[in-house]
């Protein structure tokens, strides 16, 4: 008798705060999943492949010269197939022409 009358859906949110919140939901979760991903990308790849070139001692670093491959121009055919070899043109370098241009 003396009890408030409540309506059955008195804890629910109004319609349209229901469709913000909604909206706002649906809009933040691929942003989100994006965040993670590149957090997860920098903590498995780039951060070790930083640490691991801090931790290089000089030694190392040496050694990683050395193996490395030369900048200038290989000799004449090394490390060629014959096939291949056939199939490049032949360059002629003109010593004459190379004197004009420098003066």
């Amino acid at each position: 008798m003396g009890a408030p009358q409540t309506p059955n859906d008195s804890h629910l949110y109004p319609q349209a705060l229901q469709l913000k919140l909604y909206q706002a939901f649906i809009f933040s979760v691929p942003i989100l999943f994006s965040i993670i991903l590149l957090l997860l990308f920098y903590l498995f790849y780039l951060k070790r492949r930083r640490d691991s070139n801090i931790t290089s001692s000089p030694a190392t670093l040496a050694r990683r010269l050395n193996q490395s491959t030369p900048l200038g121009p290989l000799p004449l055919g090394e490390g060629l197939k014959e096939e291949v070899k056939e199939k490049l043109p032949i360059v002629i370098f003109d010593e004459d022409l190379r004197d004009k241009d420098s003066q």
